[in-house]
């Protein structure tokens, strides 16, 4: 068990240098390459979305607390939390659609509402995949989720790395499509 415990964790520790590490290199990237207009607006949303995650209501905090009492009712729980996952989507992609719109009317630019939908997408793809990735964590499969996160970011980062030749949001978007 403890060895279970010590790989689960350093695959998770891969994973977050991964992440972190791809996440540095886009913001160098968008900083660099991104006109001064564009970035303005990437950081407009971007701080929209932090405001987003700070009020999101993550169900799957209830596989960690509740696993092991409800261990032979997991699948009916996936299934709970997938429906929830699905309507919550639903209203932040409202939300998002609601709030690009306010300040495409206030900024008259098209590429906020670009950068919107590129965020709203990652937000949504991160909603869906993140009851999924609990649940192989509980199962100590950190593995399966550092391969398909390490897969995500190698392609984003490879995609990230064509900015400088399409230094526009609308490539961002294409490249989160």
């Amino acid at each position: 068990m403890v060895n279970k415990l010590f790989v689960n964790i350093s695959y998770s520790f891969i994973d977050k240098l991964i992440m972190y590490t791809s996440f540095i290199y886009a913001m160098y990237v968008y900083v660099k390459y991104l006109s001064e207009e564009d970035y303005a607006f990437w950081g407009i949303v971007t701080s929209f979305y932090v405001f987003i995650h700070f009020i999101n209501i993550p169900l799957e905090t209830i596989l960690v607390k509740k696993y092991i009492k409800y261990k032979s009712y997991i699948f009916k729980i996936l299934n709970i939390i997938f429906y929830f996952n699905f309507f919550k989507c639903l209203v932040f992609i409202f939300i998002s659609f609601l709030t690009s719109s306010i300040f495409y009317i206030f900024y008259e630019n098209f590429n906020i509402v670009i950068c919107f939908c590129i965020l709203t997408i990652n937000f949504v793809t991160d909603i869906i995949v993140s009851p999924l990735q609990t649940y192989n964590n509980l199962k100590f499969n950190q593995l399966l989720v550092t391969k398909l996160n390490l897969f995500r970011y190698g392609l984003n980062v490879c995609l990230i790395s064509l900015i400088p030749f399409y230094t526009s949001v609308y490539f961002i978007l294409c490249k989160d499509l």
